[in-house]
């Protein structure tokens, strides 16, 4: 089974709710994606390398399933 690290992925409900309220949404058929660039002051004390690292955070609707089916 394939996961995505720790440091790639969005953890927190304000990454979350900053992307949904400040990101650009695209909308297909199968999903609706929202991506954002993140701010300076995002970053922290992160190294320079880390800083164009692509993040993932997947919302998956109850439509899909029960809570095992959506994990």
């Amino acid at each position: 089974m394939y996961a995505f690290p720790k440091s790639l992925r969005l953890r927190h409900r304000t990454e979350f709710k900053r992307t949904l309220d400040h990101g650009q949404k695209t909308v297909c058929r199968e999903m609706v994606l929202f991506g954002r660039v993140r701010e300076d002051d995002e970053l922290g004390q992160a190294k320079a390398e880390e800083c164009d690292d692509v993040r993932l955070g997947l919302i998956v609707s109850k439509k899909v399933g029960n809570a095992v089916e959506r994990n």
